[in-house]
């Protein structure tokens, strides 16, 4: 299991962290378990990853896609 917690806050001001298993089942048990649970007086609020890939990210360069530096 890896745990990235982020300095940053959400759109909404809220912090968020990413947690990622080393499988699909660990995963969904996680998601299942902790959705709604309160913890230090927080509601936890648990969700798969969405991730929506970004085309403006990638070019191709010499026949091959190599990722831009933005």
């Amino acid at each position: 299991m890896d745990v990235f917690i982020a300095s940053k806050r959400n759109r909404r001001g809220r912090r968020f962290c990413f947690v990622r298993y080393g499988r699909l089942e660990e995963a969904k048990r996680a998601l299942w378990s902790l959705d709604g649970r309160w913890f230090s007086n927080h509601r936890l609020t648990v969700s798969m990853a969405k991730f929506i890939p970004r085309d403006d990210l990638w070019r191709k360069a010499n026949g091959r896609e190599v990722r831009q530096h933005t």
